[in-house]
């Protein structure tokens, strides 16, 4: 180096750019495909896992074989608590509601609690089918009850309107025609109880019938048990109380002879056959053929006229041999005498029909025994009845006994079974049968649907139906549809509403308007029922259901309710149904559900037959309304919390830290390949210089100093 190039400078080397290193590259690129792998795997635990685990505990309940791990438990039931709260509307005014038209006055009584076993029988797989039917027994709850009615007992007597009459009423279309079908069962129960050995029916004491004189007590007094009792059916005994024109004629007449013994035997033979009386189920219970027979009566008979009713008969030997004698007894205030003497004619030669030797009335006062054997017939016969029936026994419009009885049902003195307000099962029958679907063919949608069901009701309404698929219906019983879409750490959207198969009404009610509770620390949907579907009817607003063809008398199910059917519901606590969404099982349903009766003048009056004053309107009569509860066990909610709730904390665990772990390392390795200058920079080398240079550097400044 020269003094001339003392002030220059060395130039400075460029340093050299960062070189990419290959193996950072591939170092980068391996963390981020690392980081997509774990994002997938969380998301296939959070998106479907969902699905899988819901689809496996769907199967898990779906039981379509003995062999299946819960048959057992889907046999018993075991994973619900059933119970049934039955409150009653007692009449504290019975005398008065029956007799004097006093509007009835109610007093809610109860509840009165029964737990409710099942367990299935007579099971049957078919495909994605299942058919059982269901052996119940209620137990009265002791404690439930009086924790809610601290003065209730299971032995309580109570008075209600009596539903089994209003069902034997409506079937033969009338109280009036009740009482007159009951009278040769009455009798012929009578004569049996009375006659000296209790032989029956005795010619011996029917010929002393038509004794017309005081003797008659003497003779009647020593062939029979029960002398009152037959006092009060004997035609002698009953024209011997000489108060009308028509009994005054006989007595004039017969005083020495009295009615025959052929006579005698023609009257009680006929008032002791249904059929030929008029009084049997096939003519009272067809309305079109009493109104037939009454316009033949009308028409043809009395005015000798043809038309649409003498065509249904040939002859008066077909009419009789249809209507009986009942049609020509039951037309009132005969003013045309032809007609009169017509009727007289007909009736005592009907009656008389097979008589032998035959009867001998003589034809001047043949009206008088025609008007004597009606009345006799339709009202002191109809009076023994409706003691027998009505004071003495359990028929009437209120019946007054133990609770026990009317919720449970009760055998009668002549061994006769009376089904309570209650299923349950009495010796080998069965009140229930089932034909359900499984979610063999469907496991969303088709898990325990009700396709086929019967109970002691619809066998009898099946029996007479023309119609093959009157027990036919649908709706879910103890599973609903699940929800659509569920995935990890999200809600899911309930379905919108929910239809479920009742028992009490046997169809299908509707839930709607979910709202997500907690049961058990789980959450679960309720659906409220939706009365705005079923309160359409303008005279009815509380009515849920028609109930006149399943009760057999004319009648509406409604929410609880002690006043007129505008009034407000008693109270705010509506039927709902809990659904867990996961699997669509049912948690807990409530229904309340009341019956009523819609009392018409004629299945409760019959004016001049029976001493019935009842007061009719167009409001319902309360009978009583029952809370049927289903509720999951507590269990069976812990084995869906070990199967379900925990499975789907892991999967949202599972997605949320998988997804944060994934992006952490994407982050990563976006770091590392895109900015690596940044972790690799070095420092650029110091340039060399020669040895005799920097000696000839140092000399100069040492001089220069």
């Amino acid at each position: 180096m020269t003094r001339a190039t003392w002030n220059e400078k060395y130039p400075e080397q460029e340093p050299r750019p960062p070189a990419l290193d290959l193996s950072t590259a591939i170092l980068g690129a391996g963390i981020f495909i690392v980081a997509l792998i774990i994002l997938a795997v969380g998301l296939i635990i959070g998106l479907q896992f969902p699905d899988f685990a819901q689809n496996r505990v769907i199967e898990e309940q779906c039981v379509t074989s003995t062999e299946h791990e819960l048959f057992t438990e889907w046999v018993t039931e075991s994973e619900w608590n059933r119970y049934n709260k039955l409150y009653y509307w007692v009449v504290t005014n019975p005398s008065g509601v029956l007799y004097n038209g006093q509007k009835p006055v109610l007093s809610q009584r109860g509840p009165y609690v029964y737990r409710e076993y099942r367990h299935k029988t007579a099971i049957l797989f078919s495909k994605s089918r299942v058919s059982f039917s269901n052996n119940i027994s209620q137990i009265f709850d002791v404690t439930a009850t009086k924790s809610q009615c601290a003065d209730c007992s299971e032995t309580d007597t109570i008075t209600v309107l009596n539903t089994r009459h209003l069902q034997l009423v409506d079937r033969v279309n009338g109280m009036e025609n009740y009482i007159y079908s009951q009278i040769p069962e009455v009798l012929n129960n009578t004569l049996w109880a009375s006659t000296s050995k209790q032989i029956g029916f005795n010619a011996d004491v029917l010929k002393l019938f038509g004794c017309l004189s005081s003797t008659c007590v003497s003779a009647l007094s020593g062939n029979v048990t029960s002398f009152d009792k037959l006092r009060n059916i004997s035609i002698g005994e009953w024209i011997q109380v000489n108060d009308s024109e028509y009994k005054a004629a006989i007595l004039n007449k017969r005083s020495g002879t009295g009615i025959l013994e052929t006579e005698v035997n023609a009257l009680y033979q006929t008032v002791l056959n249904s059929s030929l009386l008029g009084v049997s189920d096939a003519q009272l219970t067809n309305l079109q053929l009493q109104n037939i027979c009454d316009s033949y009566v009308l028409d043809t008979i009395c005015n000798s006229a043809t038309g649409s009713s003498s065509n249904k008969f040939t002859s008066d030997e077909t009419f009789f041999a249809s209507c009986g004698l009942l049609p020509l007894m039951r037309i009132k205030n005969i003013t045309n005498t032809p007609c009169l003497v017509r009727i007289s004619e007909l009736f005592l030669t009907f009656m008389c029909k097979n008589a032998n030797p035959t009867c001998n009335f003589e034809n001047d006062i043949l009206e008088s025994f025609y008007y004597s054997f009606r009345d006799f017939v339709l009202q002191t016969l109809a009076g023994v009845v409706y003691e027998a029936l009505f004071v003495s026994g359990v028929h009437g419009m209120l019946e007054t006994r133990p609770q026990r009885d009317i919720a449970l049902g009760y055998r009668t003195a002549d061994g006769m079974d009376m089904s309570g307000l209650l299923p349950r099962t009495i010796g080998n029958i069965n009140p229930q049968s089932y034909d359900m679907s499984t979610c063999q063919g469907d496991t969303a949608n088709g898990n325990m649907d009700v396709k086929v069901f019967r109970d002691t009701i619809l066998d009898s309404l099946c029996a007479v139906s023309v119609d093959p698929a009157c027990d036919s219906t649908t709706g879910h019983s103890l599973f609903s549809t699940p929800a659509s879409s569920y995935s990890a750490c999200v809600k899911p959207n309930p379905n919108s509403d929910v239809s479920m198969f009742e028992e009490n009404i046997h169809d299908t009610l509707s839930f709607v308007n979910p709202v997500e509770i907690d049961m058990f620390g789980i959450r679960v949907h309720r659906f409220h029922l939706d009365t705005n579907k079923y309160n359409t009817s303008i005279m009815y607003p509380c009515l849920i259901h028609n109930a006149t063809s399943l009760l057999q008398f004319p009648a509406i199910i409604s929410e609880p309710n002690a006043g007129p059917c505008s009034a407000e519901s008693l109270s705010s606590l509506d039927s709902f149904v809990d659904v867990e969404p996961f699997t669509g099982k049912v948690w807990r349903k409530v229904t309340r559900l009341q019956t009523n009766a819609l009392l018409q003048a004629n299945d409760v009056n019959a004016r001049g037959v029976l001493p019935y004053n009842v007061s009719v309107n167009d409001d319902p009569f309360p009978i009583y309304w029952r809370e049927t509860v289903i509720h999951l066990t507590e269990a069976a909610s812990n084995h869906h919390h070990e199967k379900v709730t925990k499975l789907m904390d892991a999967s949202c665990g599972g997605l949320v830290s998988l997804s944060i772990i994934s992006l952490i390392v994407v982050i990563i390795s976006v770091f590392i390949i895109i900015r690596p200058h940044r972790m690799l920079r070095r420092v650029a080398p110091v340039p060399e210089v020669a040895e005799d240079d920097v000696s000839h550097i140092t000399n100069n400044n040492n001089n220069n100093n």
